[in-house]
């Protein structure tokens, strides 16, 4: 009797554990490239290339600048999300920026999965998802990473947007606004957005067309 009760608790851990990794195998399999998504990244980028060629060379001119003087992926906790579904419930918005880096400016969108942060670029005929290099590339650009050293202009953040709770349930329309050095800060119920301003330096007016010597 004491064995056939030791044999149903361990059928019974075995079937509790077979469980709990089906479980995780079907929640992680929303996070696996699909051939679906795959065209549509490989489209948006193909777009890219075609109809923002000088856009496009900048950015390839970037990543190998910082291919390999770049802060790790791991230390980045970024993942390669190319073909994965924007949509997906795994992935949850959490910044958007826009940045303007080395005569460019560049759109993107930050989601944090259990395996760790997905960088969505955006242009004006599409999104698509970064590779683990390339999103360690365009993260360590942002902060200027090695700019100092390799003598280049350091980067000017001019938006960007937290979500600070979730946005089922909370308004999110702007309920405060605040104006504080050259940042204009809308801060609603899920979320908070700040736009940042920089004062461009204007030649003097010439008030006269006539040059007097003396």
């Amino acid at each position: 009797m004491t064995n056939m009760i030791n044999t149903i608790k361990t059928i019974l851990i075995i079937l509790f554990v077979a469980f709990l990794f089906s479980c995780h195998s079907s929640k992680s399999a929303n996070l696996k490239p699909q051939a679906e998504t795959i065209s549509i990244d490989l489209h948006a980028r193909n777009l890219y290339i075609k109809y923002q060629p000088d856009s496009y060379n900048k950015w390839q001119k970037l990543n190998k600048l910082l291919e390999n003087d770049s802060i790790p992926s791991d230390e980045l906790n970024v993942i390669d999300c190319r073909g994965f579904n924007s949509h997906s419930e795994e992935l949850v918005l959490r910044k958007t920026l826009r940045y303007y880096i080395l005569g460019k400016i560049y759109w993107w969108s930050e989601f944090e999965t259990e395996h760790g942060k997905c960088i969505l670029l955006s242009n004006v005929y599409g999104s698509f998802f970064l590779s683990k290099i390339e999103a360690s590339v365009l993260l360590s650009a942002s902060i200027g990473y090695n700019f100092e050293k390799l003598n280049l202009e350091f980067p000017k953040i001019l938006y960007k947007r937290t979500i600070l709770n979730d946005l089922k349930g909370y308004f999110c329309g702007s309920t405060t606004m605040q104006q504080k050095e050259n940042m204009t800060i809308h801060k609603g119920g899920c979320s908070e957005s700040i736009y940042y301003e920089y004062e461009s330096k204007k030649p003097p007016k010439n008030t006269s067309q006539f040059q007097f010597t003396f």
